[in-house]
């Protein structure tokens, strides 16, 4: 288990951080064994969800994964969807 502790005091935010990173990462190594993540609807449901409830909820997601991949990528240019123009923005700015 990751460190909860900001020079020893337990913040919300630390809270925040494990819980998220826990929902996010715990079944990952079963996850992407059974199936491609480009195909997990369930996965990218959940994702999308938890980056929704609030900004700070998005920059934790954002700094916990990197699930984006090229089909993303590819799904978001060909929508007309603001928030997916928005992932894909997000996507080309990481390379």
């Amino acid at each position: 288990m990751q460190q909860v502790t900001t020079n020893g005091v337990i913040s919300t935010h630390d809270i925040t951080r494990v819980i998220l990173d826990t929902v996010l990462n715990e079944p990952v190594i079963q996850w992407m064994s059974s199936v491609l993540k480009s195909h997990n609807r369930r996965r990218r449901k959940q994702f999308a969800v938890l980056r929704s409830t609030c900004k700070l909820w998005k920059n934790i997601v954002d700094k916990l994964t990197d699930w984006l991949t090229d089909d993303d990528l590819v799904l978001a240019l060909k929508s007309p969807s603001e928030r997916l123009w928005s992932m894909a923005s997000r996507a080309l700015t990481k390379e």
